[in-house]
């Protein structure tokens, strides 16, 4: 029977510890190490009221940021399903412990546990933000898919009326950016719809006469959203053309 040890991250004084096994702590540990250096600010970079971007506020922004560290590794492989090895136990440990320590316990999704630590003024929207991406990354990669997330709503509901409200186009000026906000958020069960619909809609615009003449800055959604320098002006993104397609994803 393997026995357990306990691994402590630490950002001064934010702090968490999980359990992990012996056999697989000393990687771990180097792992942690690594994940000091390579993501938590240092120098000049920390301020003693943790107010940096970068800087975790909570037990909760550690851990997740953790998560997302060791998820980053088999981000850009080929399969997102990993093998049974140190890092796919880490992984899954660290996964395990943030929603036992977090959501289980508290009876919350990673969005109503997120929207109460921003509510508290226990951390900021920015962060917040970043607490799901890291905790999706995890998920996703460790399962090799996206199951889905269970709704807090839902769950403690007994009766829902679902109502729809449609409002016309509603585009902003800035609505290109609010895309792209929620594309930093959720790229990693996003993509492969984006993908599908960048797809599609270059398909179609083949069919287009003169499609030179009226899309004179192309209609390439997923470089846009990738390249923040390459994406035309407002008066183009709130022309009808462009417009009309592209606000149906948000």
């Amino acid at each position: 029977m393997s026995s357990n040890r306990l691994l402590t991250l630490q950002y001064q004084t934010v702090e968490h510890s999980l359990n992990v096994s012996t056999n697989s702590y000393l990687f771990a540990s180097q792992l942690k190490e690594q994940f000091v250096k390579d993501v938590l600010p240092t120098g000049a970079e920390k301020t003693e009221e943790l107010l940096g971007d970068n800087e975790p506020q909570t037990n909760a922004e550690l851990l997740s940021k953790f998560i997302g560290y060791v998820a980053s590794f088999y981000s850009s492989a080929a399969t997102k399903t990993i093998e049974n090895d140190n890092f796919s136990y880490i992984l899954k440990n660290s996964i395990a412990e943030f929603e036992a320590s977090f959501l289980q316990k508290n009876n919350f999704d990673i969005h109503s546990f997120v929207s109460s630590l921003i509510e508290d003024d226990k951390t900021t929207l920015v962060k917040g933000k970043e607490i799901i991406k890291n905790y999706l990354l995890g998920k996703v990669t460790s399962d090799g898919e996206f199951n889905g997330l269970n709704s807090t709503l839902f769950k403690n509901s007994s009766k829902l009326d679902i109502v729809a409200i449609f409002g016309g186009q509603g585009n902003t000026d800035d609505y290109f950016e609010e895309l792209r906000d929620l594309y930093k958020t959720y790229d990693v069960i996003m993509k492969d719809l984006l993908v599908f619909i960048d797809e599609t809609i270059k398909n179609l615009s083949t069919k287009i006469e003169n499609f030179d003449k009226i899309y004179t800055q192309g209609l390439d959604i997923l470089n846009w959203l990738a390249n923040p320098e390459q994406t035309p002006n407002t008066d183009y993104l709130l022309s009808i053309p462009v417009s009309c397609p592209v606000i149906d994803l948000i």
